[in-house]
């Protein structure tokens, strides 16, 4: 799940229209908060290092290895843009999947936190949890609500699982939407989106009457308020239910 929003550091000027999670491989998806330039940098550079190999139609990329692997260049790309400019913290949140025959579905989540500046990947394999980035996952009411979910000791949510696959997933990113409606802060927007990620596809959802997003820097460029300043954007809040 990921919200829109951006945020002027400079002004505190906001605006749902940044794109902020995206499909980088099969069956991989990949957000960010924090600097919004060289977060979008590096998400275009974990797509075009997974273009330079196409799994079997029968398999998909080992998240662990996309994680020891991207993450070397992930370094190098934040390094040498900081040496030529400021540039802020950034993180980069992915999951995938990781094929395991003897569970429901054939895979476990693989979930892995990437840090600036020097992007050792954090990796979660398994379990019923949430990760986070950004400012929304410090908001109490939102963790509590999340982690009242993810507790469900009577499986009363994981019962929207039955006749429709990702239910569970889908309700609780219609919870947390109307928690942020009630409970309000600044950096966070009620427009989501979100991703459920098996191993037949990646389906994407969307809050109704979604703004137009950029998916990219030019198109950013072209959205924002011209009071923002564009070195100052930061995204806030990229969240992984696994």
């Amino acid at each position: 799940m990921s919200d829109v929003r951006v945020t002027c550091g400079d002004t505190g000027i906001t605006m749902d229209v940044l794109q902020k999670a995206f499909p980088v491989g099969k069956f991989i998806v990949a957000g960010l908060a924090g600097d919004v330039g060289i977060g979008l940098t590096l998400l275009r550079s974990m797509q075009l290092f997974l273009r330079r190999m196409k799994p079997a139609a029968d398999e998909c990329f080992d998240p662990e290895w996309v994680a020891d692997n991207w993450s070397k260049e992930a370094k190098q790309i934040y390094s040498d843009i900081s040496h030529d400019m400021q540039v802020g913290d950034t993180h980069i949140i992915t999951v995938g999947l990781k094929v395991d025959n003897k569970v429901l579905g054939g895979a476990r989540p693989c979930v892995t936190v990437y840090k600036s500046p020097h992007f050792a990947p954090e990796t979660v394999i398994g379990g019923n949890h949430c990760l986070s980035i950004g400012s929304g996952g410090s908001v109490d009411k939102y963790r509590e609500s999340l982690e009242h979910m993810l507790a469900d000791e009577n499986l009363v949510y994981m019962k929207g699982e039955i006749g429709s696959i990702g239910g569970f997933g889908r309700l609780v990113w219609q919870r947390l939407q109307r928690d942020v409606e009630n409970n309000p802060i600044e950096s966070v927007s009620p427009n989501m989106q979100l991703f459920l990620i098996s191993l037949r596809q990646i389906e994407e959802w969307r809050t109704p009457n979604m703004p137009d997003l950029a998916g990219n820097w030019p198109e950013l460029l072209k959205k924002i308020d011209k009071r923002m300043n564009s070195k100052a954007l930061t995204a806030n809040s990229t969240a992984i239910i696994r």
